[in-house]
């Protein structure tokens, strides 16, 4: 059986294109930046004495996913603030639910011009006895209040906007995404 394959490096440009957002994908994509940031700052290191002097080539991250795993995601948003090497995202396609904190994470932030993006509460699905349900109930209120302290972290929506805006699923266009902060701007 082959692989399908959802990571390719070409350059200094990552695309990240994946059905679902799970461990594997993630741990694929974290394994590319960091490898990547190697190979440019070794690069870089033989041009000048002063590594804080050498030339800054940024990484590009191309996204296009339904979204998944929620923590998963985080822990590649995580990673990607610990990168040296700065790291920029472009949407491409649809980029939605856990993909947009992998997007939302980045330096600078673009979209292209027939992108759409979708945020949305938490979704989960559960079943088990009455107290393994009040254990689920209040790892989604923490799953649920993490998710939206990222949101006002990382755009220019105010709690209330925000709050209203996660109760539905709706998908946003270039200038939407621009306007509300999720993006920095237009891929042109």
């Amino acid at each position: 059986m082959t692989e399908k394959v959802t990571i390719q490096t070409i350059d200094n440009h990552i695309y990240f294109y994946t059905d679902f957002i799970d461990n594997e994908s993630c741990l694929n994509l974290i394994r590319s930046i960091r490898e990547l940031d190697n190979d440019l700052r070794n690069k870089f290191a033989n041009y000048s004495l002063y590594k804080d002097k050498m030339p800054v080539t940024p990484i590009w991250l191309h996204v296009s996913s339904p979204g998944g795993f929620l923590y998963f995601a985080f822990s590649v948003a995580d990673n990607i603030k610990q990168i040296k090497t700065p790291i920029y995202s472009v949407v491409e396609g649809s980029c939605a639910s856990s993909a947009t904190v992998i997007t939302m994470s980045c330096k600078k932030r673009f979209i292209q011009p027939s992108a759409v993006m979708l945020v949305h509460q938490l979704q989960t699905r559960t079943e088990g006895k009455f107290e393994e349900l009040k254990d689920d109930m209040r790892n989604s209120e923490l799953a649920m209040q993490s998710l939206i302290d990222f949101y006002k972290r990382n755009t220019k929506l105010s709690g209330k906007k925000l709050s209203n805006l996660l109760k539905r699923d709706m998908l946003f266009n270039a200038k939407e995404c621009i306007k509300m902060g999720f993006v920095d701007e237009l891929m042109v």
